[in-house]
């Protein structure tokens, strides 16, 4: 009988109407069998353009009334992948794993622990809602860190240096930079290597955080390389034109911080970096390796981006418009790393 039922709630699965669709799931959740499970983790990790949110949301719901804990980690994947994923489905998820109550801790104490803002900052929301009680402040102090409470991470002192350095990985640049001045104010030497990695960040807001933390603990570099990034972090301009070509990729860096997180001060900087660059390469260019002068062929002209529509509201928010205007032209510098390549006998598209 039950077969019966399943293949006909299968078929209306299928349908386009999505309130027939939405029938179907509440009653696979009351048939609340393995298959009934199995279909219903597959509508929610279905994200084709075919499925909608509605109905991945109607799936979780229906999960959460049959209560197998065999649901709790493709639920947690949602929170994983929660950029494919509308609020609605996410919070429908949120609720289903509060639900489960205490099956779904262990999987959500190891999301606090991932480097993916999103999965951990979900699971923590979980974790409060159950009233969970960390087992030590190693554990608690990756629990603070998902919910970006920096200062009661900071009080936790040593504790808290192996989560901040898990931390250092995250897929979010704000996480990275709160992390870096966290450990900078803590001042544990075990902090040094993974800032000294740090240095090379995608993000300026992220490599100053890191030279600033260094300089706090007191750390000074050990070879010229060393020295190139860290001064570069610090904007000391100076140190990088006595080290030459050793500076060119710090300098370089600065110019590929992505658009729309480019503040006035970052502009400054990236002037003063073309500037110096431009310097270094009249003076060194010998010594400035091939790989490095393809990267400076290809420099992007300097830009800035301003607001020129819309303001605070969330429709106006919606609706703004920016302009970018450049500010500095790299044409020499692009020019003269293509002679040099063009010398040493490098094809380069022009």
């Amino acid at each position: 009988m039950w077969w019966w039922t399943f293949q006909k709630l299968s078929r209306k699965l299928r349908s386009k109407d999505y309130s027939i669709q939405h029938q179907a799931i509440n009653r696979l959740g009351v048939l609340g069998n393995k298959r009934a499970l199995e279909l219903l983790i597959a509508i929610v990790q279905d994200v084709s353009k075919e499925s909608d949110d509605d109905t991945r949301a109607t799936a979780v719901n229906a999960l959460s009334r049959i209560g197998d804990s065999r649901a709790i980690e493709p639920l947690i994947g949602v929170l994983d992948n929660w950029q494919r994923y509308q609020p609605k489905v996410e919070n429908a998820v949120v609720r289903a794993l509060v639900k489960f109550g205490d099956a779904s801790i262990p999987h959500l104490v190891e999301s606090i622990k991932t480097n993916k803002s999103g999965l951990k900052k979900s699971a923590a929301q979980v974790l409060k809602a159950l009233n969970w009680q960390p087992q030590d402040d190693v554990q608690y102090a990756f629990y603070l860190i998902a919910q970006e409470a920096w200062q009661q991470v900071i009080a936790l002192r040593a504790s808290a240096v192996e989560p901040l350095l898990v931390a250092l990985g995250d897929d979010k640049e704000k996480i990275r930079k709160a992390a870096s001045n966290a450990l900078g104010e803590i001042g544990d030497k075990r902090a040094i290597e993974s800032l000294i990695v740090t240095l090379e960040d995608k993000y300026g807001d992220v490599r100053k955080a890191a030279a600033d933390a260094l300089k706090m603990i007191e750390w000074q570099p050990n070879n010229d390389i060393q020295h190139a990034w860290f001064a570069a972090g610090l904007g000391l301009f100076d140190d990088l034109m006595r080290l030459g070509p050793l500076a060119v990729a710090p300098l370089i860096k600065q110019f590929k911080d992505p658009p729309f997180t480019i503040q006035q001060s970052r502009v400054n900087l990236q002037i003063q970096a073309a500037n110096l660059l431009l310097t270094i390469l009249k003076r060194s260019m010998s010594d400035i390796t091939t790989d490095n002068l393809r990267i400076v062929s290809k420099l992007d002209d300097i830009t800035d981006t301003d607001l020129v529509l819309g303001g605070e509201s969330s429709y106006e928010i919606f609706n703004r418009r920016y302009e970018t205007r450049c500010v500095y032209k790299c044409t020499e510098l692009r020019q003269l790393a293509i002679q040099e390549l063009m010398r040493r006998g490098v094809n380069v598209e022009i």
